[in-house]
């Protein structure tokens, strides 16, 4: 510690330490000093999200006339119904021009549905020739044998619902499904009607997602004939104002009997509901190849058809109804913007450092110059002569010997040698012959 005292310069070392250790013990955090991250912003006028909404339904002749409305909400019940039960059927997307959008939560007028289990309302007789006969109380029946059999009809509701469900109703139809291998019959009561949806769309992995996160069904009667819907989740009203024509067309796409037969072209809803049961059914089978499906797992395919079926009409209903009176939704279209991010403390003391530097190196020159040493600059010339005393000892006794330097079998390349020696002159060295 004495002798480090007494030397010069020893100050100025250890300043030089503790800025070295400083500087890679900080270097990971002022390289991130001046950063360039990514913040979204919002688009132009021309670049809105849109989502869709339905605030009331007036039924009218439409743009096409009373003879275009119906053939088009035909086809797209059509559309609906021969859509896979297995598959969900969308709502109209929103409209997203950028890779990120958001909207707000917003409620519309849409289409749902009440499932009822009425088997034990069913009514069921033997008849001769081993047929059965089955009714239901609001008048739907079926004669079955020993084929698979369904019947759909629109009739009155069997089951005491809601007062709100009943006064908002669209359509209701009964449906009695007879399986020809287990002859037991299985019946149920759908009831379509109007309520309010509340949506929240956003964009998920890429992905646009329209989920419902609330269905409400509060209406009364309103003083022009029609029903008000409203929903308590953002005060949301709407008129509803007749509906003939979509009973009609939803009548028409939805009611039929039919006989479980693979040949026969699918052309009413219950020949689709057949359809239907068994590609849910398919996907029974493939869960386990060995066991046949049980009585539960049969009754889970129904309910599965009837319920899938309903729902894909529901939404290919309200598609329908956004296509020709919906109200846009404008929501907000966010675009990437790269921008330059300081953190001005690092960014400081990365500028301390630096001065410390010039600082250190004007100290390092000002000791040298005090302390009067010279500073020796070695050449690199000698280096190319140098022998180490071992050989020089080994080939000058060589020579005094009379030993020859060159080896045998070694030829000499140069006739002679070249005799001389080398001085320094003015920093250079020469060679003088003798």
């Amino acid at each position: 510690m004495s002798l480090l005292i007494r030397t010069k310069g020893w100050g100025v070392g250890i300043l030089s330490a503790i800025l070295l250790v400083s500087a890679v013990a900080t270097s990971t955090l002022t390289q991130s000093a001046i950063s360039y991250p990514e913040r979204n912003i919002t688009g132009t006028s021309e670049e809105q999200a849109t989502a869709w909404r339905l605030d009331g339904y007036i039924e009218r002749l439409g743009d096409g006339g009373l003879n275009e409305f119906e053939p088009r909400l035909s086809r797209a019940m059509a559309q609906a119904i021969f859509q896979p039960v297995t598959v969900t059927l969308d709502i109209k997307q929103p409209s997203c021009p950028q890779s990120d959008c958001t909207w707000p939560r917003f409620s519309t007028i849409a289409v749902c549905h009440n499932i009822i289990n009425v088997t034990d309302l069913l009514k069921v007789a033997k008849n001769e020739y081993s047929t059965t006969s089955l009714t239901l109380p609001n008048g739907v029946n079926m004669t079955a044998d020993e084929t698979d059999r369904v019947i759909v009809e629109s009739r009155e509701p069997m089951s005491d619902y809601n007062p709100d469900i009943l006064l908002s109703r669209i359509i209701n139809y009964s449906i009695i499904y007879w399986n020809g291998t287990l002859k037991r019959p299985q019946a149920a009561d759908v009831v379509m009607h109007w309520c309010v949806n509340t949506y929240d769309a956003k964009m998920e992995n890429n992905k646009l997602q329209t989920p419902r996160m609330l269905s409400h069904t509060e209406c009364e009667r309103s003083e022009s004939a029609g029903i008000w819907l409203s929903s308590p989740a953002e005060n949301f009203a709407a008129n509803i104002i007749g509906g003939v024509r979509i009973t009609r067309v939803l009548k028409e796409a939805i009611t039929g009997e039919s006989v479980g037969d693979p040949t026969k072209r699918i052309t009413t809803g219950s020949d689709r509901l057949l359809h239907a049961m068994a590609e849910i059914k398919f996907e029974y089978d493939g869960r386990d190849e060995e066991e046949p499906p049980t009585e539960q797992d049969l009754q889970n395919i129904w309910w599965a058809a009837i319920d899938g079926m309903a729902e894909n009409i529901e939404t290919g209903l309200l598609n329908f109804l956004l296509g020709d009176d919906g109200k846009v939704v404008v929501g907000t279209a966010w675009t990437k913007e790269t921008y330059i991010k300081v953190r001005w403390e690092w960014l400081t003391f990365l500028a301390v450092q630096v001065c410390l530097s010039v600082i250190i190196l004007v100290m390092i020159i000002w000791e040298t110059a005090v302390a009067d040493v010279d500073i020796i600059k070695s050449s690199t010339l000698p280096a190319l002569f140098a022998i180490n005393s071992e050989e020089l000892a080994n080939i000058e006794h060589r020579f005094e010997e009379g030993e020859p330097l060159v080896e045998k079998g070694h030829q000499q390349v140069v006739p002679r040698g070249i005799g001389g020696q080398l001085y320094k002159t003015g920093g250079k060295w020469i060679l003088r012959s003798r």
